[in-house]
């Protein structure tokens, strides 16, 4: 018996680095970082997008998935990964990437918690190479990571933690980071499908909003998404097919969801819209981190039975 509950216990999504306020946020630190030697040096971009041929299965899967989610933390890939590639194998994946220059590896410092961690995003030439056989996704661009600083970084990792918890949820089918979406609607950068019994599914529709964003940001977001609702159109993402669709704000903290939910009225907005709320989500799961607006800035927590973690 205590076997089995340890085992549920480490099945449980932990994130490595926890809510962060906005004291902890102006103490963190993430900056670039080389360890290697020696590294690859390739001759010719025909030399280098076709050494996507000689990458092992867990180089590829790994890359692909670091280009696609940005910026994504160690812990994220043992997490992830976990039923697929043993730590080691996950490790070895990393090396050869750096070694062959296709990512980088950044750390992340906050030494008033104690926490030393590492982080990875695309280099050019892992831009270069994914672009090449994977012209239709969208990946960011190098380059971009240093206008935006450490917050691109909180951005992605907050629909990283937020995937962790889904990932292993009975009901959950898939997601899909910046997808295809209804013209005038703003591109969110998460999407997933939930299936919800009786032949039911649900899209959901994510925007992560950080304590530091400018109020303006999510207006315009919110703004567009009213709209495009009042007008009597179904929101449509690609490859998610024609179901229901549900809005969600990702905001770290209750406090900060209330404040939002006053200033942007987000139960007038026609549809469903969802508040998941990041403290709720890391201490008590999945399950209860949703909360629904109310009037005059007031927020409900929901049992959601829709995301019942295994």
């Amino acid at each position: 018996m205590i076997m089995r509950t340890i085992e549920k216990q480490m099945s449980t999504y932990i994130p490595s680095i926890p809510h962060l306020s906005s004291e902890d946020i102006q103490g963190l630190q993430i900056y670039r970082i080389h360890d290697l030697d020696k590294t690859y040096i390739f001759h010719s971009y025909d030399e280098l997008v076709k050494f996507k041929q000689l990458l092992t299965e867990e180089q590829y899967a790994i890359l692909n998935f670091i280009g696609v989610h940005t910026s994504v933390r160690f812990n994220h890939l043992l997490y992830l990964f976990k039923n697929k590639f043993s730590r080691k194998k996950i490790n070895n994946a990393l090396q050869g990437l750096l070694y062959y220059q296709f990512i980088e590896k950044w750390q992340v410092e906050i030494f008033d918690m104690e926490i030393f961690e590492e982080t990875y995003t695309l280099s050019n030439n892992g831009f270069k190479l994914l672009k090449y056989w994977q012209g239709n996704m969208f990946f960011f661009a190098p380059e971009r990571l240093d206008n935006h600083g450490k917050y691109v970084h909180l951005r992605y990792w907050h629909d990283i933690d937020l995937l962790c918890h889904l990932r292993y949820a009975p009901s959950f089918l898939g997601h899909i980071m910046h997808p295809s979406i209804s013209k005038g609607v703003f591109t969110p950068s998460l999407s997933f499908i939930i299936n919800g019994g009786k032949e039911r599914k649900f899209n959901f529709v994510v925007y992560s909003t950080l304590l530091s964003d400018q109020k303006d940001r999510l207006k315009r977001i919110i703004a567009r998404w009213k709209t495009f609702v009042e007008s009597g159109k179904d929101v449509i993402m690609q490859d998610l097919g024609n179901n229901p669709t549900i809005l969600v704000i990702y905001v770290s903290t209750k406090k900060q969801a209330k404040q939002i939910n006053n200033e942007l009225l987000l139960d007038l907005i026609p549809g469903k819209v969802l508040l998941c709320i990041g403290e709720s989500l890391h201490f008590q799961g999945l399950q209860h981190a949703f909360y629904q607006p109310l009037a005059e800035g007031e927020i409900k927590q929901l049992d959601t039975k829709l995301f019942i973690e295994n």
